[in-house]
């Protein structure tokens, strides 16, 4: 048996099918009529995992149909999951556009062709729209800069 794209699907639905339900677990499930806070994400979790055993064993049954897995390429996911985190640090301490401008930079070097005037239109757009719906419309209340 080979590892292919729907098996390794179905594994991930069941694994976070499960862990959303165990972790919802631990609230009050309730009944039909009077839902408890537990009651959506379990009854949703348990779902997700016989979705997920759907799929698992539609691709054990059948693994002709499917295409293996291929080659992973971890140097996107590290770039990607830095720009995520560096966003996440600068928003409060630089202020949004200093994080914005991190977030477009070190996720621009997931991709292998890199082009500084697509970036930066990148940039401005994205610093424009964001200043529009958070800071004008939403009014949340994070500066722009905070040096």
């Amino acid at each position: 048996m080979r590892l292919t794209k729907d098996l390794a699907s179905g594994m991930l639905f069941i694994l976070f099918g499960i862990g959303s339900a165990l972790v919802a677990s631990e609230y009050e499930f309730g009944t039909p009529i009077r839902m408890g806070p537990g009651f959506f994400p379990i009854i949703l979790g348990g779902a997700i995992a016989l979705l997920g055993v759907i799929v698992a064993v539609g691709a054990i049954l059948s693994p002709d149909k499917d295409e293996a897995i291929a080659t992973i390429h971890f140097g996107p996911i590290f770039f990607v999951s830095i720009a995520i985190v560096g966003f996440g640090l600068l928003v409060e301490r630089a202020g949004l556009a200093p994080a914005l401008l991190a977030l477009i930079v070190l996720s621009s070097f997931a991709r292998k062709e890199r082009n500084l005037v697509e970036i930066g239109l990148i940039c401005l757009t994205l610093m424009a729209v964001v200043w529009v719906i958070f800071l004008k419309l939403l009014e949340v209340r994070i500066p722009m800069v905070a040096w």
